[in-house]
């Protein structure tokens, strides 16, 4: 009949655009293949389309679009890579083709699993891009040397949700030590300004995080430590023991073992000092807590995507990727056979060798 109204006119009628767009992707999945084709062309719309197919956010995804760090920390791998190693970036069509795939299911996007992410000039553009996706929680694991006060600005701008700073002691001497290549005095410069930036902007995020890795020769800087991080703005603290990533990287002299420390004595005066200064406490290892955990959940809702697009379950795999997503779609790499054993092994308790060997649930080191 001419001028008639299409089928389930009404029942969309009066909708927000993203509201019209689940209803029609629910009613009609025959052109489900379209509407992807409008929802790659208009970032937004892409959660609204996989929130049609079901596909709701799981993943806790973590990406690195650099090769590179700017120090050689002690306790890295990337201590161990030639000289000559050349720095490179994704090209920024490169991380919007893997992000549309991946971000409309996380919950959680930290851009950087090893290197160091303010070496890509694009991270502003990377940040902005996933929050465009819908992505809850973007955020920055970064040793802080290259946040400068216009890097801060342009992250800020962004929707930067999380900043997490790799820190490991409260004097420069220690400090130093550790983060070969960086300077105490500049990084402190950076928090201010970083501080200063959310002050001007009026912003409370990025929500800031430091990260500690304990080692024998700053595990007296701990409380200290959570002093100098609440007098710089931290919102929280993540405690973690040392796990020797290569044995190249010969620090058997650092790892405390044990019979040497009282771990639970020693997460216990961690909390307690956070709770004295208003930090949260995102990790503190606590050896009973571990005994008691739950079968471990990273299968299920975590991946890495490491700068040669490989995937990995998690930062501990030592194992061949599972896929790469430069040549396969996540999805089809996210329900490979090899993953759906490896979750449905876990998940019974019956984890395979890699995992049974992995270096964090080590009996002998406070791991």
């Amino acid at each position: 009949m001419p001028g008639a109204r299409p089928a389930g006119h009404a029942a969309v009628c009066g909708l927000s655009g993203r509201q019209k767009f689940d209803r029609v992707a629910a009613m009609t999945p025959a052109i489900k293949a379209g509407l992807l084709r409008c929802a790659r062309a208009i970032p937004e719309l892409l959660p609204a389309y996989h929130r049609a197919r079901g596909r709701q956010r799981f993943l806790n995804v973590y990406l690195d679009t650099t090769n590179s760090c700017n120090l050689w920390c002690r306790m890295c791998y990337a201590r161990l890579r030639p000289k000559s190693h050349r720095m490179q970036a994704w090209p920024q069509a490169q991380f919007e083709r893997v992000a549309a795939q991946v971000l409309p299911h996380a919950r959680l996007l930290m851009l950087s699993c090893a290197t160091e992410p303010l070496l890509n000039p694009r991270m502003e553009r990377c940040v902005r891009y996933a929050k465009r996706l819908g992505t809850p929680c973007v955020g920055l694991v970064t040793n802080g040397i290259l946040l400068t006060p216009e890097r801060s600005r342009g992250l800020i701008a962004a929707g930067l949700d999380r900043l997490v700073v790799s820190m490991d002691g409260a004097r420069a001497e220690t400090y130093e030590a550790i983060r070969t290549g960086a300077k105490f005095d500049r990084l402190m410069e950076n928090l201010r300004a970083l501080q200063a930036a959310k002050q001007a902007a009026g912003a409370k995020k990025p929500r800031l995080t430091f990260n500690y890795v304990i080692l024998r020769s700053n595990l007296g800087e701990i409380e200290p430590f959570i002093d100098l991080a609440a007098s710089l703005g931290a919102a929280a603290m993540d405690f973690r023991h040392l796990v020797i990533a290569h044995p190249g990287l010969d620090l058997e002299a650092e790892i405390l073992r044990s019979d040497e420390i009282d771990a639970t004595a020693l997460a216990r005066r961690i909390r307690e000092r956070c709770a004295a200064r208003g930090l949260d406490v995102e990790h503190a290892p606590d050896p009973q807590a571990a005994s008691t955990a739950a079968p471990c959940a990273h299968p299920r809702e975590m991946v890495l995507i490491v700068w040669n697009g490989d995937v990995w379950p998690c930062a501990m795999w030592k194992e061949e990727a599972l896929g790469n997503v430069f040549r396969q779609d996540f999805w089809d790499i996210w329900n490979c056979e090899r993953y759906r054993q490896l979750r449905e092994s876990v998940a019974a308790d019956c984890a395979p060798a890699p995992c049974r060997q992995c270096d964090r649930w080590g009996q002998d080191t406070l791991a």
